[in-house]
């Protein structure tokens, strides 16, 4: 006749225990592959110098948390019926694409290895020399064959006119002017323009923008990924 009583202080001394564990500082599970990615994304003008500075510092933040994001960028160009206007001109619309043709038809890593190469003198961007010089940096002839040939192909071809069209009407719709515009996980998340960061809440700094990344993926996934581990947003996101 004691068994039902026992067995309900047992539950209740169970579910207490779970309690506080859940608020002790024990670590967080850790999640080493839910295929949960956060987006960055980058609106961007790929001969602008503000763009170019905010892609070394995201550069930065994927040496830690490139395993668990995934990076985009969208353009700012003005769009008028078929024609699209860039503010740096023809060669600026011509990186546009050769960038968003590296994003369709490569591997992340390489789009973005792409991307930095060609921020390494950004006067040539736009250029044949320098697209060619970086996607031969960034994959070999031999063993990517066929993917360079379609990544040529765009280079030269209309998909690239579309690509960039459909690239800065988005941008448009999204109400985004000012490169570079970061938003973390669909949301708004940081400026840099005119030489300085702003609108960036939780910090523009490197360890920031990885506590971003890291908060977003425990709040999706209710695991904290292994990248994140030696992160300061353990604290943060479980607040």
């Amino acid at each position: 006749m004691c068994i039902l009583p026992l067995l309900a202080f047992l539950i209740t001394v169970h579910y207490f225990a779970l309690v506080k564990s859940s608020s002790s500082n024990e670590p967080l599970p850790t999640d080493l592959d839910s295929g949960f990615k956060v987006s960055l994304d980058l609106f961007v003008m790929s001969k602008c110098p503000d763009a170019v500075r905010c892609e070394q510092r995201m550069n930065d933040v994927l040496k830690t948390v490139q395993n668990i994001s995934k990076v985009q960028t969208h353009y700012i160009a003005d769009v008028a019926g078929q024609n699209v206007q860039c503010k740096h001109g023809i060669s600026e619309c011509l990186g546009n694409q050769q960038q968003l043709c590296m994003l369709k038809h490569t591997s992340p890593q390489a789009f973005w290895g792409f991307i930095q190469c060609q921020n390494q003198d950004i006067t040539t961007v736009g250029t044949s020399s320098s697209a060619e010089r970086c996607l031969d940096q960034v994959l070999s002839e031999v063993s990517h064959e066929s993917v360079i040939h379609k990544v040529r192909s765009c280079f030269n071809g209309k998909e690239a006119t579309q690509l960039l069209r459909e690239s800065a009407t988005f941008t448009k719709d999204k109400g985004v002017v000012k490169s570079c515009t970061m938003w973390v996980n669909g949301k708004p998340r940081c400026v840099h323009d005119g030489g300085i960061w702003y609108d960036c809440p939780g910090g523009p700094e490197v360890e920031d923008f990885i506590d971003s990344i890291c908060s977003s993926y425990w709040k999706e996934t209710g695991h904290w990924a292994k990248d994140c581990e030696d992160s300061s947003s353990t604290s943060k996101s479980v607040a």
